[in-house]
């Protein structure tokens, strides 16, 4: 059997695209035992979106004739209001030339109603979610070197906001009483701070953190004579930036804090019994130690 001959076919037809059907006027030409105008009809829906109409979108033209050497020639003239096509089949047998056309047609249809198909529009540009702030409170017990004669155990509580790896602090500590013996007569000293901290870096790994912080404290150093002759007090600014570094273990929404501090207080006032006993000097450095619970509010 002599092979099929097909001109201007694609290798492969485009895909369909979704769009309602293409109204087409089909106009349908061939011999007698050739398949009818139904069938080659058939040929193009079994391939492509197309209904037929009286008067379509395109006039489909078809005419199925055999040569002298009993070649099948089959012609598809495509008229439309952007022009006309011309396509041209040729097989052994009129069944094989019809089908070979009806695929023709449907890659036209298919061709069309890829290229008519509406395009996707951008993407909208969805904003990464903002990491929201979280906010914790706590207290623990503390003990500091330098604010009093000897070490003097104390109460800090806190507030503080962290967002990613940021830290924030603003806290409030407060000493007990610590007694100063010399052989003039007794004093005792009491510390009262506020503090802001910022931790611009925390590194987690696990549940476990730790963050290197920077602060600075603001409050009073109040020393009162107890047991010497005309006794009294004097209340003395307490100024001082620190420097910290809290390790935390996150426990669920609870978290345990060890915290260690350096300060270097700004005003370095001398205590002292008259006439001239001193009974505390602030250094030049001080220390604290603490530890902490905190628990998230939100």
């Amino acid at each position: 059997m002599r092979g099929l001959f097909v001109a201007g076919l694609f290798a492969a037809a485009p895909v369909a695209a979704e769009t309602a059907p293409e109204q087409i006027q089909l106009v349908y030409a061939a011999p007698t035992g050739c398949p009818d105008a139904e069938a080659f009809f058939a040929g193009i829906h079994a391939r492509a979106n197309a209904v037929r109409a009286d008067h379509g979108e395109r006039t489909f033209h078809v005419t199925i004739t055999t040569d002298e050497d009993t070649t099948v020639r089959g012609r598809l003239v495509v008229e439309g209001s952007d022009g006309s096509t011309t396509r041209e089949v040729y097989g052994a047998t009129c069944a094989e030339t019809v089908s070979a056309l009806a695929l023709v047609a449907a890659l036209a249809i298919e061709e069309r109603a890829t290229r008519d198909a509406p395009r996707p529009g951008p993407r909208p540009v969805v904003a990464p979610a903002r990491e929201p702030w979280h906010v914790a409170a706590g207290a623990g017990i503390g003990l500091y070197s330098g604010v009093a004669p000897t070490a003097a155990y104390g109460v800090p509580v806190f507030v503080a906001a962290n967002h990613r790896h940021a830290r924030f602090r603003i806290g409030f500590a407060r000493t007990e009483r610590v007694d100063a013996v010399v052989a003039t007569g007794t004093t005792d000293f009491r510390w009262t701070i506020g503090r802001v901290q910022a931790c611009p870096f925390a590194f987690a790994i696990d549940r476990f953190e730790a963050a290197p912080c920077a602060g600075f404290e603001a409050g009073i150093l109040d020393g009162r004579g107890t047991q010497v002759a005309m006794p009294a007090s004097d209340t003395r600014p307490w100024l001082a930036p620190e420097a910290v570094l809290r390790l935390g273990v996150h426990l669920g929404p609870a978290a345990l804090e060890l915290e260690g501090l350096v300060g270097v207080p700004l005003v370095r006032d001398r205590f002292f019994i008259a006439p001239s006993t001193t009974v505390h000097q602030v250094p030049a450095l001080t220390t604290g130690a603490s530890a902490s619970l905190a628990i998230d509010l939100w």
